[in-house]
């Protein structure tokens, strides 16, 4: 008795899955290129009207395990 031998067909990779993909990472870089500008970034800084800020002006910040939050000890 003789046996043919099966011809299987060879693994094809798919174009349209690695097209799918590229596209989403070229939309993912585009945007996140775009929020990269720093020179559109409009940050209005506060200034100091009373005071200086030197040794004496200390703040004491404390979160107890409850949650609780106490400044200068108040």
């Amino acid at each position: 008795m003789e046996f043919r031998e099966r011809s299987r067909p060879s693994p094809r990779l798919g174009m349209t899955p690695l097209i799918d993909l590229v596209f989403l990472l070229l939309v993912f870089f585009l945007l996140t290129a775009s929020f990269l500008d720093p020179l559109n970034l409009q940050v209005d800084l506060p200034e100091l009207t009373q005071g200086t800020a030197g040794e004496g002006s200390r703040l004491d910040l404390l979160i107890d395990p409850a949650g609780k939050i106490y400044l200068n000890g108040i």
